[in-house]
């Protein structure tokens, strides 16, 4: 498998993990605490730690964030990996997904360690 982040994005099993994401949290994460009692779907998402840096961690399920537009583009203007991880952390125990929930908080582990 090539690491090349635009080679990865066009691959089909790509595009269904995406998806499959999107199916299984389908509101935004609100890192930023911007949504309150009016959650945002989510449209996007967001590779916790970076395609560029991390093109290995591209398909890892817990390195995947489900965010609308606003919280996107402001989490790539500023970077805040830990409110990112809590937020999916939270989101995938309210949706009852605790396996999803346990890979945020691994790889939230390991980006620790890895600091």
């Amino acid at each position: 498998m090539s690491l090349d982040p635009n080679a990865i994005r066009r691959r089909a099993a790509y595009k269904r993990l995406m998806e499959s994401i999107l199916n299984a949290l389908p509101m935004c994460a609100d890192p930023f605490g911007w949504h309150g009692k009016n959650p945002r779907p989510a449209s996007q998402v967001h590779h916790i730690r970076g395609m560029q840096m991390h093109p290995e961690l591209a398909m890892v399920r817990g390195n995947l964030a489900p965010l609308c537009y606003t919280c996107h583009k402001q989490i790539e203007r500023s970077p805040d990996t830990r409110r990112v991880f809590e937020a999916c952390i939270r989101l995938a125990n309210a949706y009852n997904q605790p396996e999803i929930a346990s890979e945020y908080m691994r790889q939230w582990q390991e980006y620790q360690n890895a600091s």
